[in-house]
């Protein structure tokens, strides 16, 4: 799904170089690939800027579809992160507030 290659100027005199990011949307991904993107879904969702979660709501439903044809399907079911001290309830933020935060800081 993502990688980079060398793109090739012949035209030029002499011949250029550069990087491409070789990135494209599939219609399908393997189990390893939608076990890791339904591990960011569960335990990165509150991290995630509401950009960004709208940017990858299509790839994690293509990894619960993928997921239910695979014997990764109940990794989820199996492992647990347990955490060391009390569970503290995140702060109420407004929901006004909070997308204005995301972008701030994705801006820097």
């Amino acid at each position: 799904m993502y990688g980079k290659s060398l793109s090739c100027n012949e035209k030029s005199r002499g011949n250029s170089y550069r990087a491409v990011n070789n990135y494209t949307q599939t219609s399908h991904t393997d189990a390893d690939e939608a076990l890791t993107f339904k591990l960011v879904e569960t335990f990165l969702e509150s991290l995630l800027p509401p950009s960004i979660k709208l940017h990858m709501a299509e790839y994690f439903q293509l990894a619960d579809n993928t997921l239910k044809a695979s014997p990764l399907a109940y990794w989820l079911d199996k492992v647990r992160i347990i955490p060391n001290g009390l569970c503290l309830l995140p702060a109420e933020i407004d929901s006004v507030v909070l997308p204005v935060v995301y972008e701030a800081l994705l801006k820097n």
